[in-house]
């Protein structure tokens, strides 16, 4: 930031916000520091879920945060599904007190984007990620999935996921 500014391109500096994508692990509803990588600063944290099938520890976890008075935001929906294939997790996780995070790649992939469609339709997934990472194996992408969403979906959903955001990046 201090960079760009100093050479008089400060309106060209998106918005940032401090935050972290944080591995789920055993033990983490009671790790000290968690409310320090929240987004923002707000009470929200951004949970990565395990890559394997969830125990019920998962869920215990999931408990242990909430009542510490943080709002997890679970990463990445769209990564978890077959692996729980042969339970109901999902929907467990999907109708507890949660917000849902998909990547712009779900809605933009040749095959599954209508469950992803879906999902966001029947209000399942709550916030829009890129996980941009590059500018070629994973570039950023936003702009094409909100414009894929507002033509299938229309302007109206596409204005609730990014009110969600605003509020989640604001508290």
């Amino acid at each position: 930031r201090e960079v760009i500014e100093s050479q008089g391109a400060a309106e060209l500096l998106p918005e940032l916000y401090l935050g972290a994508e944080v591995k789920m692990f055993s033990g983490i509803g009671s790790l000290e520091l968690l409310s320090e990588l929240t987004v923002n600063g707000t009470d929200y944290v951004l949970l990565e879920m395990p890559f394997e099938p969830w125990s019920e520890n998962v869920f215990h976890e999931l408990n242990q945060v909430r009542a510490r008075g943080l709002r997890p935001i679970i990463a990445h929906i769209e990564r978890y599904e077959s692996l729980q294939k042969r339970t109901d997790n999902i929907e467990r996780l999907m109708d507890s007190d949660v917000l849902i995070q998909a990547n712009a790649e779900f809605f933009l992939q040749r095959f599954g984007s209508g469950r992803a469609f879906r999902m966001l339709a029947g209000e399942r997934i709550h916030l829009l990620g890129s996980d941009s990472h590059n500018m070629t194996s994973r570039p950023p992408n936003l702009g094409e999935a909100m414009g894929k969403i507002e033509k299938k979906l229309g302007a109206e959903v596409l204005s609730n996921l990014k009110y969600r955001s605003r509020k989640v990046l604001l508290g």
